[in-house]
């Protein structure tokens, strides 16, 4: 049987990349320091605005099935749009040279290990006390999973679903409903946090989830239908 809460949110789900968590090194940090070594001092808000470009371009299925190539210089030319969507967010310019010699600053020293933000575990904790199941959806293939149950005590996970186990990306309905239907939830009494509006918000508004978008930078300008907070401390007050 499906468990019941005497909760009005029984179900709260996260996506993970720059929600739960971020490269070790965080990529903010190493873009606006490849800019400012090219005379660009770029805000954080620019930079993270670009990242997102980069992100819902880079990591569709389209996309994610294109090879970068070897060298260095070729995947700084793959991965051209970053650059160009940074400044494009700051209103500058840059030759196109100095902008493939930025990613390729960036790739030099590009770590791919995960962090945890520092909000994150209070949150779950509390979350947990407070009697409600958590899920995590992204858009990911499995491999991921590891990596989350390294960082986040399972007991504090009820299920996480990733694209490949969903056969579906965010924002399409299947993949929000395979992980409402693994916890047994109503998508009415559940929310779900995530940094994108195309992926997250719109994807969760159209299954019928309540949804939160985290702005850690105060950079998203999309839309309006949905709760906007700053960081996860935040959201307790509306789940």
């Amino acid at each position: 049987m499906c468990p019941t809460l005497n909760t009005v949110i029984k179900g709260v789900f996260f996506d993970w990349f720059n929600t739960l968590a971020h490269y070790q090194t965080p990529r903010e940090d190493l873009y606006r320091k490849a800019f400012r070594g090219a005379g660009l001092d770029i805000q954080p808000a620019a930079i993270y605005q670009g990242l997102q470009v980069g992100d819902r371009h880079y990591f569709s299925k389209q996309n994610l099935s294109k090879y970068p190539g070897d060298t260095l210089q070729e995947k700084a030319r793959y991965y051209h749009l970053y650059a160009q969507a940074i400044l494009t967010a700051a209103g500058a310019e840059l030759p196109y040279e100095k902008q493939i010699s930025i990613i390729e600053q960036v790739l030099g020293s590009f770590c791919t290990t995960f962090v945890l933000y520092e909000d994150v575990l209070p949150v779950l904790i509390s979350l947990k006390q407070q009697g409600k199941m958590i899920g995590i959806i992204t858009n990911a293939d499995l491999r991921i999973t590891q990596t989350i149950h390294e960082l986040i005590n399972q007991d504090l996970l009820d299920t996480v679903v990733t694209s490949e186990e969903a056969r579906s990306e965010k924002p399409q309905p299947q993949i929000f409903n395979t992980a409402l239907n693994k916890l047994c939830l109503k998508a009415s009494d559940s929310a779900y946090i995530g940094d994108q509006y195309q992926s997250d918000i719109v994807g969760a508004n159209g299954v019928g989830m309540k949804a939160i978008l985290l702005d850690r930078f105060d950079a998203i300008k999309d839309g309006e239908d949905f709760i906007r907070v700053k960081n996860l401390q935040e959201i307790i007050k509306h789940v």
